[in-house]
């Protein structure tokens, strides 16, 4: 037994053990009392005729602990079991627009202006055409130029 329920025994709290501990203590100690009674009764004929009996009557007591006896409730005579309810699942339910739907709204839909290239339009800035290619335009020169300060520096490094 661990120290901290001895010290709580100690103190008058009474420990209660696990109910799976109790009941496998149960089984153990009935096990137990069976085989000894099957020991004697399969060696003796008289014995096995006795203990024959005996467990008929012990069958015929143990049939009345019925489910009503133990819960004190009658057991349903038909159990119905229903399928589950069909739940609702989440989502935006919303309906899907065809084609031609869409490109009515598209129509109706109040244009955008850009401000990379300053047309109204239905891109802006961050996807217009025309920027993205001045600003590929614009590395490809500063590349050039990077290339051009490159070469002129490594002469000077050399001649100095």
């Amino acid at each position: 037994m661990a120290y901290g329920s001895e010290l709580l025994e100690s103190c008058g709290i009474e420990l209660r053990p696990n109910f799976d501990e109790v009941i496998d203590g149960k089984k153990i100690n009935l096990k137990n009392k069976v085989f000894k009674v099957l020991e004697v009764a399969l060696r003796v004929d008289e014995a096995f005729a006795f203990v024959s009996q005996m467990i008929d009557v012990i069958l015929e007591e143990l049939s009345k602990y019925t489910f009503d006896s133990i819960t004190k409730a009658k057991m349903p005579e038909k159990i119905n079991v229903h399928p589950p309810n069909v739940s609702k699942t989440k989502g935006s339910r919303k309906r899907l627009k065809r084609g031609k739907e869409k490109a009515m709204e598209q129509a109706n839909k109040k244009l955008r202006l850009c401000h990379g290239c300053g047309v109204r339009g239905d891109h802006d800035k961050r996807n217009c055409p025309k920027f993205k290619e001045d600003i590929i335009g614009a590395s490809v020169q500063y590349d050039s130029q990077a290339s051009t300060i490159d070469h002129f520096s490594q002469e000077l490094l050399e001649k100095g």
